[in-house]
């Protein structure tokens, strides 16, 4: 899936762990529940994106843009956030 826009997609609750989602497009899109552990998503965007709940654990989110993107109760336990671009991304009871 590398590279792919799935911007607008509604992928909530989907199980993505396996899928090669470097630069992916997921502007605007909903993965609320969605199980992201263990990716690599390095250079995606996640801009407006609907990441409450989502499992982001062991995830590279290097140079991903989240701008607005809502990590509301998101697991990022051990997320690589190098480079990432937070502003406007809400984070309220977020695990880091």
């Amino acid at each position: 899936m590398g590279g792919l826009d799935l911007s607008h997609a509604d992928l909530a609750g989907a199980d993505l762990r396996g899928a090669n989602l470097i630069a992916v497009n997921f502007t605007e899109a909903n993965l609320q529940g969605a199980n992201l552990s263990h990716q690599d998503l390095t250079g995606a965007s996640l801009r407006g994106t609907n990441l409450q709940g989502a499992n982001l654990s062991d995830t590279r989110l290097n140079q991903a843009e989240l701008y607005g993107a809502d990590l509301s109760n998101a697991n990022l336990t051990n997320a690589c956030l190098e480079q990432a671009k937070l502003a406007g991304a809400r984070l309220p009871v977020c695990l880091l």
